[in-house]
């Protein structure tokens, strides 16, 4: 858990630990639709880009998962699930 005192310091400070843990599977409940597409939003918004951070992007017309393997959950599930999950 990580305490920053604003969003840019949480979004550095998370880009930072992937880089670290270089995990090879994000597993996510409804991440195609919502969280990698928030995530690369707000760190737009302050400057950072995703893609060059992480060598993670979302193609926003299709939301397929480029350079790294993703699994959405949000399609086997059957009730909603709280978080997301980083395997690594």
């Amino acid at each position: 858990m990580w305490n920053e005192p604003d969003e840019e310091a949480l979004l550095r400070r998370w880009f930072a630990h992937m880089r670290e843990v270089q995990p090879a599977i994000y597993v996510t409940y409804n991440g195609d639709f919502f969280d990698w597409p928030f995530m690369e939003t707000r760190a737009a918004a302050r400057g950072m880009y995703m893609h060059a951070e992480i060598g993670f992007r979302m193609n926003a017309k299709t939301k397929e998962c480029l350079s790294r393997c993703a699994a959405s959950c949000s399609r086997c599930a059957g009730r909603s699930l709280q978080g997301t999950a980083v395997v690594h």
